[in-house]
């Protein structure tokens, strides 16, 4: 599975509206946690919920965030 985000400038000026330059990064940061979480709890839910593999969806979803959010923290902190 690869996950694509794009946080263009009006993202990032929407986020600089109600945030200020403190807090901004954070918040960009947080906005691609979102983003990326939707995007694999989308993709599971279109290929992977059918399959047998996890004990339930709840289990699966949790796995899945838990793995992204260390891969994004790990990406965000590379940068």
């Amino acid at each position: 599975m690869k996950i694509e985000i794009n946080i263009d400038e009006a993202k990032i000026l929407e986020l600089a509206k109600v945030n200020s330059l403190d807090e901004l990064p954070r918040s960009i940061f947080y906005e691609a946690k979102r983003d990326a979480v939707a995007q694999a709890v989308a993709e599971i839910k279109s290929k992977l919920v059918e399959t047998s593999y996890y004990s339930g969806k709840e289990s699966l979803f949790s796995e899945v965030r838990d793995y992204l959010y260390k891969e994004i923290d790990s990406k965000i902190k590379e940068i």
